[in-house]
């Protein structure tokens, strides 16, 4: 799964953006956004890591979670 499939199934409306968080760890700017899948505190679905650019020490997180 990649982030442009992701954003197909919440723009059919199978799944929503839930929400973005710093997380630890470094994320290149240079490779794609890691993406892996979610079973927890909120719901199933994926979770996004991408790069924080004001930061190297702290990454992003996005939850997408199935309706």
């Amino acid at each position: 799964m990649n982030l442009e499939n992701i954003e197909t199934l919440v723009l059919r409306g199978f799944a929503s953006r839930h929400h973005t968080a710093l997380t630890r760890g470094y994320q290149s700017r240079k490779n794609p956004p890691e993406v892996a899948a979610y079973k927890g505190k909120f719901g199933e679905g994926f979770a996004v890591r991408t790069a924080n650019y004001a930061s190297t020490r702290y990454s992003y997180v996005t939850y997408y979670i199935y309706l």
